[in-house]
C-alpha cells in the first residue's frame, strides 16, 4: 500500500510542478517505484535503503528523460518527494526549540545522513547512467 501513497503523493507534486499527460503519469510511477525498492531494503538501514531507492528513482529518471525526450528533473524531483527525511527533521528542530542538545545533535545527524545517502544515490546513478548512454552513443555504426 505504501507504493500506492508514494505514486500518489509524487503525482500531487507533479500536478505542483505543472506536469501533463505522459509525464505526470511517469513521474508519479518513479515515486511508486522507488518506494518498492525503499521497502524491499528494509533489512539495510536507513541509509542504505534512501541510497537504493534514490538509484533506483534516477535509474528510471534517466530513462524516462530519453525515451520521452524530457529533462531528467521532470520525472526525478517528483519521485525523490516521498523519500524527503520530513519526520527527522522536524523533529530535530523541535528538539532544538526545546533546548534538548544531545536529541537535536542526534535526530540532525540522522536526517542529515538519510539526505546526503539520497543525493549520493542520484550522484551514483546518474554517472553511471551517463556513461551507459556516452559508451552506447560511442560505438561505431555498421
Amino acid at each position: 500500500m505504501g507504493v500506492f501513497y508514494a505514486a500518489l503523493a509524487s503525482l500531487g507534486f507533479g500536478v505542483f510542478f505543472n506536469l501533463r499527460g505522459r509525464k505526470l503519469f511517469a513521474a508519479a510511477a518513479g515515486g511508486g517505484i522507488g518506494w518498492l525498492f525503499y521497502t524491499l531494503a528494509a533489512a539495510q538501514g536507513p541509509m542504505m535503503q534512501n541510497f537504493i531507492a534514490s538509484l533506483s528513482i534516477t535509474a528510471y529518471a534517466e530513462i524516462m528523460a530519453r525515451t520521452q525526450r524530457a529533462p531528467v528533473p521532470v520525472y526525478l524531483t517528483p519521485a525523490l518527494i516521498p523519500l524527503v527525511p520530513g519526520g527527522p527533521i522536524y523533529q530535530a528542530m523541535l528538539h532544538a526549540l526545546n533546548g534538548e542538545t544531545d536529541l537535536f545533535l542526534s535526530t540532525g545527524l540522522l536526517a542529515m545522513s538519510v539526505t546526503g545517502a539520497i543525493a549520493l544515490g542520484v550522484v551514483a546513478a546518474s554517472s553511471a547512467m551517463r556513461l551507459i548512454f556516452l559508451r552506447h552513443l560511442a560505438r561505431p555504426s555498421r
